[in-house]
């Protein structure tokens, strides 16, 4: 007699366990099958980091947005005497005062802490910051959102790529990161560029 649980069943065992496989197997190409087991493992780890704080900032920007009707600002202090430091630029992890506002969205303040390699974070909604900052957003469309991350290397640029964007490929095997997508990564300077589900006002 069959399992009614699906959850439970064969099926679904081998199912994802399929979809783990293939997960793994595209991670190890974008890693490199030459790097050794141990360190794959630390890659894996900070961009499981990576990809966690770049979902926590979503979520917190999307209440913002859907409390106050307007977009958020959230920029990582460098030290604590940075003009960065203040609630003008904390929208999301520090109290405001402004109609709707009904956070905090993050459970802290954003620092450079909270970038597994120690590099910038900010969370922008100006389309024209992004020009300066070396990306293009050909095709992109309208966006509200996005979030800016520094000293991010390629191999874990490549797996937050691979979860945003799913598997789609261009000619060399890898996306065109500046054809199309949710994810741009500049590599004269290691930064990446998220774009968030967040909408316009």
């Amino acid at each position: 007699m069959s399992d009614p649980n699906p959850e439970t069943s064969r099926g679904f065992v081998g199912r994802n366990g399929m979809r783990l496989l293939m997960a793994t197997c595209v991670a190890t190409l974008i890693i490199g099958a030459a790097v050794p087991a141990a360190r794959r493992g630390e890659i894996m780890e900070q961009a499981d980091a990576t990809i966690d704080l770049i979902e926590t900032v979503e979520r917190g920007a999307q209440r913002h947005r859907a409390d106050t009707g307007a977009l958020a600002i959230e920029i990582a202090a460098p030290d604590a005497n940075s003009a960065y430091v203040g609630a003008t630029f904390h929208r999301l992890g520090m109290r405001q005062s402004y109609p709707g506002w009904n956070g905090p969205y993050l459970p802290h303040p954003l620092t450079m802490a909270h970038n597994p390699f120690g590099g910038s974070i900010a969370l922008r909604s100006r389309p024209e910051d992004v020009t300066p900052m070396g990306f293009a957003l050909e095709g992109a469309g309208p966006f509200g959102q996005y979030l800016v991350l520094d000293e991010i290397p390629r191999n874990v640029a490549r797996l937050v790529e691979l979860r945003f964007d799913g598997e789609a490929t261009d000619a060399d095997g890898l996306r065109n990161w500046s054809g199309s997508g949710r994810v741009r990564w500049n590599e004269s300077d290691s930064r990446l560029l998220v774009i968030l589900d967040v909408d316009l006002p």
